[in-house]
């Protein structure tokens, strides 16, 4: 049974997008990031985990390295390990297309 995300708003296809495995369901993923790429009107060669809000600064850096502790610093932490992650993602999935549009 396949999932209909055409309905999903931008938000719900960014969630989605976020806690979707790319490897073990590479069509789900890939249907979702299209989708999000048509709402944007976005071309995926343009497209990077930046271009979409996941992005780590040099502060998210130290947090996360430990060079700063604060009460907050685990959500800053997992906003980092979520940014990567994201990043990697969407690198193979731009690299996925790339490879079918070829």
């Amino acid at each position: 049974m396949s999932i209909d995300f055409s309905e999903y708003t931008l938000e719900e296809l960014l969630q989605s997008l976020e806690s979707v495995d790319d490897i073990e369901f590479a069509d789900n993923a890939m249907t979702i990031y299209k989708l999000v790429l048509d709402k944007l009107n976005l071309d995926y060669k343009s497209v990077d985990a930046k271009a979409l809000g996941y992005e780590s600064g040099v502060f998210t850096e130290v947090v996360f390295m430990g060079l700063i502790s604060f009460p907050l610093a685990s959500l800053v932490k997992d906003q980092h390990l979520l940014n990567a992650n994201m990043r990697d993602k969407i690198n193979r999935l731009n690299d996925r297309i790339s490879k079918h549009t070829i």
